[in-house]
């Protein structure tokens, strides 16, 4: 029982550490290197892929400069929330335009209905068995995902929770 016990938290510890070679590629379809960012907090937002909220912009420019490269953003482009691939060059607009410091995503399959076609990374950041931690459905652009400089998912907050509140603060800077 104790050998079980056992075996199911070193399973466990493998699925969490496994965080760093999920495989991940950007807007271009360039692999992104998660491994580049060890030590650092990420903060995962599923990005509006049509308009920019003004206020996510202004959001994640004063977390950027708070922390002053120590957190890295990247920008989910959800399927399920509009993102195509005929619309790529008019994102990368929207976001380059605005000077918005944020690594965007390929168009991946964000929600657990999605089955096999969710993405790699949804399934780590959506599913207690991979990340260890929360069993959550994300519901729609604005939802936040924090994963820690160990590469451990510290928290999830809904889209209509503000990036700029003292929750948010505390779960960036949880070690």
């Amino acid at each position: 029982m104790i050998f079980l016990a056992i075996l199911l938290l070193l399973q466990s510890n493998i699925k969490a550490q496994s965080f760093y070679s999920l495989p991940i590629k950007d807007i271009d379809g360039a692999a992104i290197n998660l491994t580049a960012l060890k030590g650092k907090n990420i903060l995962f937002i599923m990005a509006p892929v049509t308009t920019a909220d003004s206020v996510m912009i202004y959001q994640l420019d004063t977390l950027q400069k708070k922390y002053n490269g120590q957190l890295a953003i990247i920008g989910i482009m959800s399927r399920e929330d509009g993102f195509t691939d005929g619309a790529k060059v008019a994102i990368k607009a929207l976001y380059q335009g605005k000077n918005i410091p944020i690594t965007l995503t390929e168009g991946m399959y964000t929600r657990k209905s999605a089955g096999s076609n969710q993405s790699a990374l949804m399934q780590w950041l959506t599913k207690k068995e991979n990340n260890n931690r929360f069993d959550i459905e994300p519901r729609s652009t604005g939802h936040k995902f924090y994963v820690g400089k160990t590469g451990m998912l510290n928290g999830v907050q809904p889209t209509e929770t503000s990036l700029l509140g003292a929750n948010s603060y505390r779960l960036i800077n949880i070690q």
